[in-house]
């Protein structure tokens, strides 16, 4: 599976149009084939099931790390297509705005505010689906961090929306 890099978020997409002009900004699109494809609320749930195991240990790791500084910590949980509603918690993210096409979650900390979203654009059988990240930054702390983290971020990003289109596909 091939991911895309786009150049700006789509213009259809819910995330940012409140959120002012960010710091740091990215958009990865996937093209999804299947007969089966499901609304957003199911790829959502398969997104967050679908993380490598590397990636687990770097969110312990970083978990660890950033207690030490008072950074809000948490897990990614597997979730329910029933437990995506505005303003449900999953793992220290959380959804802060949907409609039936796109979910954001994100976390604002003392050193950034971070949004995140799965959009589903459809096209007869097939889709295209998007994971677009927005940052702020609140201070110097939240530009440190974000350097050290931005090449993990997109990393992760890929090798997930690889393993979902995967998943996906098979079904």
């Amino acid at each position: 599976m091939h991911v895309k890099k786009n150049k700006c978020i789509p213009k259809d997409s819910i995330i940012g149009k409140s959120f002012g002009i960010p710091d740091y900004y990215d958009a990865y699109s996937i093209d999804i084939h299947s007969k089966s494809l499901g609304t957003v609320d199911y790829l959502f749930s398969k997104f967050s099931s679908v993380s490598p195991a590397w990636m687990q240990a770097l969110m312990k790791l970083r978990n660890f790390l950033m207690s030490f500084i008072g950074l809000k910590t948490g897990k990614l949980d597997t979730v329910s297509e029933n437990d995506l509603k505005e303003g449900c918690r999953i793992g220290f993210f959380i959804i802060t705005a949907r409609n039936e096409n796109e979910i954001v979650f994100g976390e604002d900390d003392k050193h950034l505010n971070f949004e995140s979203s799965l959009l589903l654009r459809r096209n007869h059988e097939n889709a295209e689906l998007y994971s677009i990240t927005i940052v702020k930054f609140h201070n110097f702390t939240g530009r440190a961090y974000f350097f050290f983290v931005k090449p993990f971020h997109q990393l992760i990003i890929l090798a997930v929306l690889r393993r979902l289109a995967n998943s996906v596909d098979e079904s």
